[in-house]
């Protein structure tokens, strides 16, 4: 109905991608929409970041499923599949849906998405406008960590990168780190297998809190980034959306960043990688470029979600100020 506000359900049906929900409610309740977030593998891990979302934003949460699908507007699949949509489409066929598209392998087929039905990737590896889920009110809320380095001589390890390099390798890196005396953490998942890597002397958090990964990634100072395989062609890693919203430069490979126009200002294969880590004004044009990637996705996403509203005949509003 005119003037009411919209009417959102955001679905995830599986555990593992809650992180980027706080893009969709991002957008939406800043525009005054009234927002259900349905998840009912709340209680599989405490790594999920529903807690997070929680403090920054007036939502519904359900874990029951007791509500009906068509007192919305707009359902959101925050991890979908071709079946899940073809499925949903079939039993509802006036409910309108975006879909969103984690993996470029498994498209959802052109002929599913019909006028009812919009996909909106959230990597660089499809073929139309994507959305690198980053969220502005968390963005804001840790904006002065994009702007300082931390006091700690700390370097981070988040979840399964690692697993992209052979275990000696690996060790020779993490070795030379520790001799140019930085401490490493890492902050990894129950199903990550370290069996082979030498962890002997860095910290390991399993499991841990979203919050508390937040704060390792404040006192941390670089986030060590291996990207497996499918990183460079069919998944976004979320270590790098992690990156832009804390201002964290990554230590990389010369290549990974460059489906995401992100400059790599520290790289494995540098000879002067060690000398460039001490080096504050690097530092500090690195923080700099990750604020302007920043402003810049957040803008772009909005708009690649603006364009599925469009697509799908629902109304939207302009997007609140850039980010400071």
């Amino acid at each position: 109905m005119a003037g009411q506000p919209l009417r959102v359900l955001i679905l995830e049906i599986l555990w593992q991608h809650t992180e980027v929900i706080g893009t969709w409610l991002d957008y939406f309740c800043s525009r005054g929409a009234e927002v259900t977030v349905y998840y009912p593998e709340f209680e599989k891990t405490p790594h999920n970041y529903i807690t997070i979302w929680a403090k920054l934003f007036k939502f519904t949460f359900n874990t029951d499923g007791l509500f009906n699908l068509y007192d919305y507007d707009l359902i959101i699949l925050n991890t979908s599949s071709e079946e899940m949509v073809k499925r949903l489409h079939t039993n509802l066929p006036c409910i309108k849906m975006i879909a969103v598209g984690h993996y470029a392998t498994r498209r959802i087929a052109a002929a599913v998405l019909q006028s009812q039905v919009a996909e909106l990737p959230v990597n660089p590896f499809f073929d139309h406008p994507w959305a690198m889920p980053v969220c502005r009110r968390l963005a804001d809320a840790v904006a002065d960590s994009r702007k300082t380095a931390s006091p700690h001589r700390n370097i981070l390890i988040i979840g399964n990168s690692f697993l992209g390099v052979p275990a000696p390798i690996f060790n020779a890196i993490t070795s030379r780190l520790r001799a140019a005396n930085y401490s490493l953490t890492a902050a990894l998942y129950s199903y990550n297998d370290i069996s082979g890597y030498d962890f002997s002397n860095i910290e390991v958090r399993r499991n841990i809190a979203a919050i508390d990964l937040y704060k390792c990634i404040e006192d941390c100072r670089f986030i060590l980034f291996f990207p497996a395989d499918y990183h460079y062609m069919n998944q976004l890693s979320g270590t790098i959306p992690l990156s832009l919203t804390f201002g964290r430069p990554l230590i990389t490979l010369a290549n990974v960043l460059q489906p995401y126009a992100i400059e790599a200002h520290y790289t494995l294969d540098d000879p002067a990688l060690i000398q460039q880590l001490e080096d504050g004004a690097r530092y500090s044009a690195a923080q700099a470029h990750l604020q302007v990637r920043l402003n810049e996705y957040l803008a772009d996403s909005a708009a690649a979600l603006e364009s599925c509203l469009s697509a799908l005949s629902i109304g939207s509003q302009q997007p609140p100020a850039i980010c400071g």
